[in-house]
């Protein structure tokens, strides 16, 4: 096989490296380059680009080996990445709770199975607030660059007689790959940011330019070539943003840019060339692969601490990242690639044979996978923490998830249980995560008068009849069936427990800095069975009061009695992980708390439909005593414990501190009206007592 490019060092394409990588890592530190991350595309087209030349020429004079070809990706990659993986998993040792612990780990197990960006589109959106505190999140493009030259050379190998067969298989394949990649963003956009078959079109892009570049011999026509290019790619990362479908056809501008910069730059560099080889920028592109590895951690961990990204500790987490992957690229890279930079005792690390070289670099990825299964086998290392700690990741992690409804529980009418087991049913609860929150409050309360009720918990799912949120239109069958079910039932109590501004105002402010970064205000919103996909504040409020309204007088016909329990005050930051860091003296945010004036106005349309829906049959169940003090300030924390699990969820512990006597006045009333109705069959039920309930041992 030969190559119309002879490969050389080209200092202009280090220069492509460090605007690729900085373009990612001011992305990553919030600065307004809102598409930097068209970067990880300029990667990919380079990398293509470099390893088919090199195998194209290594082909040509008969020296390739697979072999070979391994222990070379294995002595650039491997090293530096090993090491980060180590220093991520030690910080995760030291700051992490058990369950982000056990996703760290699951996810380190995948990156040493090259698989992590298979891991990352079954868990999570990259451009979802969760997603920032994924400190491996990064090495997904990694994985697709390795799964990528676990075929590609062999293809190669396969390919290198016939130049015919040669290009209609790479062009083939590239062209298929755009393809799907199209199809990809508009049906499977997870599958299509994450997986090589919708990435490959980007590294054989670079790959053909090696393997056919272009003969111009126009000075200007290169030049406007290398221009254009850059100009292709600076664009892409200030114009596109976390909404803009990609890749896709989006994808198409950097990854020509970075084509057009190349293809200019081949023979002779372009003035374009010779500003991108200007040595700061040059050194900036050579540190660019340890720079990768080391920024996303450093930021994902301060974020997870919930450091704000302010100027200041953005411009922080930036210098550190550079001085961390000067350390790496200088100690850790050049000692195993280059046997000249060394001497002595350290010239075995670049004297192993290529055999030698693959099966360290294999069973040190399997030291990796083992640590990482340690850490699932003991359940993320909660002996790490005293019992007083362990409350505190209580506080931050417990959110009922256990008693949620599923899919499945809803279409069967399978519904959970809370409260004493026998034969009857004596009430309903249905709600959203907020209702969820109140599981274990109910059940004590529920036990101790002798009820039982089903339970009805679908976090982010509004009970309120006809309406959907989000991707989710098949909610609306969901309440329907629902609905059926109460009034079948033959249960006449009732209990509706949701987050109700959320559906009416969409998210707060404060929520989108810290919790929901990534979504819009408008994505918590309600909409009508047959509404559009957008909805404005105004929309969610007629659906809202619409389909609330007909509910509730569906139930009142049907002699159901209803309790509106209204929600807890949204804080203005997340409560029990700032708590939690506090109390191991880890630096982290202050305690954000709302006022009772903000709390009002936050709450105003909803309580004003409360307060004209109220009439004998719905009562209001109030939930602000205790949640404020005298002096108006919110109540966080109480006896050392977090009330709050973030923003606007309580805690187990707040649950029962805050809110335990509202509910205890519902049960009693709700029992009240049971023994009233069952005089003539002489049920016994008991009183809720205060002074024979104690807090359980785990609160």
């Amino acid at each position: 096989m030969k190559s119309g490019y002879q490969l050389i060092y080209q200092s202009e394409i280090d220069g492509l490296r460090a605007i690729s990588v900085m373009l990612v890592v001011l992305y990553h530190a919030g600065l307004p380059i809102p598409g930097g991350y068209v970067g990880v595309d300029v990667f990919f087209v380079i990398s293509g680009f470099l390893i088919t030349a090199l195998i194209a020429k290594e082909l040509g004079n008969g020296t390739f080996s697979l072999m070979n070809f391994w222990e070379r990706r294995i002595r650039r990659i491997f090293p530096a990445s090993l090491v980060t993986m180590l220093a991520i998993l030690l910080l995760g040792l030291l700051i992490m709770i058990p369950q982000d612990l056990e996703n760290l780990a699951k996810s380190l197990i995948a990156q040493a199975m090259m698989l992590s960006n298979v891991y990352f589109w079954r868990d999570v959106d990259y451009f979802a607030g969760s997603a920032e505190t994924k400190p491996l999140l990064h090495t997904w493009s990694l994985a697709v660059e390795e799964q990528f030259y676990l075929f590609y050379p062999p293809l190669l190998v396969a390919l290198k007689n016939s130049r015919r067969w040669q290009i209609n298989v790479l062009v083939g394949l590239a062209g298929l790959s755009l393809v799907l990649s199209v199809i990809g963003v508009a049906y499977r956009p997870q599958a299509a940011f994450y997986l090589l078959p919708f990435r490959s079109w980007e590294l054989l892009l670079g790959g053909l330019i090696a393997l056919y570049p272009p003969s111009i011999t126009s000075r200007g026509v290169r030049e406007g070539m290398a221009i254009l290019g850059l100009a292709m790619i600076l664009l892409g990362g200030l114009l596109f943003d976390a909404h803009t479908p990609f890749p896709g056809l989006a994808a198409l501008l950097p990854c020509l840019g970075a084509a057009l910069f190349i293809a200019g730059n081949l023979f002779e560099k372009t003035v374009a060339g010779r500003l991108l080889s200007w040595r700061p920028i040059v050194f900036i592109g050579l540190i660019s692969y340890s720079l990768y590895l080391w920024h996303w951690p450093v930021m994902a961990f301060m974020r997870y601490l919930y450091l704000p990204f302010n100027a200041t500790n953005a411009s922080f987490a930036v210098a550190v990242s550079l001085g961390l992957a000067t350390l790496s690229w200088k100690f850790v890279e050049g000692p195993f690639r280059k046997s000249h930079q060394i001497a002595g005792r350290q010239r075995w690390l670049t004297n192993l044979k290529p055999r030698a070289v693959v099966l360290a670099g294999i069973s040190s990825l399997a030291v990796m996978a083992g640590l990482g299964s340690v850490i699932l086998w003991r359940k993320g290392l909660p002996e790490r923490y005293s019992e007083a700690m362990r409350l505190l990741v209580d506080d931050a992690t417990w959110n009922g998830s256990e008693w949620g409804a599923t899919k499945a529980e809803i279409h069967r009418s399978t519904f959970k249980t809370v409260g004493e087991f026998k034969d009857r049913f004596d009430f309903v609860v249905w709600g959203d995560s907020h209702a969820l929150m109140y599981y274990e409050v109910i059940d004590e309360i529920s036990k101790t008068l002798g009820l039982q009720g089903y339970f009805i918990g679908v976090p982010g799912g509004p009970p309120i009849p006809n309406v959907w949120r989000g991707q989710n239109r098949d909610y609306v069958k969901d309440t329907q069936k629902v609905i059926g079910f109460i009034k079948e039932s033959g249960i006449r109590k009732v209990l509706l427990i949701a987050r109700w501004t959320l559906y009416t105002e969409g998210y707060s402010e404060a929520e989108l800095h810290f919790e929901e970064k990534g979504q819009r205000l408008e994505d918590g919103l309600i909409r009508d069975a047959e509404s559009p996909q957008i909805s404005t504040r105004e929309d969610a409020r007629r659906a809202f009061t619409n389909n609330m309204g007909e509910m509730l007088d569906q139930f009142e016909q049907a002699g159901i009695r209803v309790w509106i329990v209204k929600q807890v005050p949204e804080q203005l930051g997340p409560i029990a992980m700032p708590w939690l860091f506090k109390n191991l003296q880890f630096p982290t945010v202050p305690l954000l708390g709302t006022s009772p004036e903000r709390h009002r106005d936050r709450q105003a349309f909803s309580d004003q439909c409360f307060a004209r829906w109220a009439r004998s049959n719905i009562q209001l169940v109030e939930t602000l005593d205790g949640c404020f003090n005298a002096q108006g300030r919110p109540t966080l924390t109480a006896e050392g414990r977090a009330c709050y699990r973030d923003n606007d969820h309580l805690s187990r512990f707040g649950a029962k501190y805050l809110i335990m006597e509202r509910f205890d006045e519902v049960f009693e009333a709700i029992a009240q009206d049971i023994r009233t109705e069952s005089l003539s069959e002489n049920i016994q039920i008991p009183r809720a007592s205060e002074s024979n309930r104690e807090y359980s041992d785990k609160f």
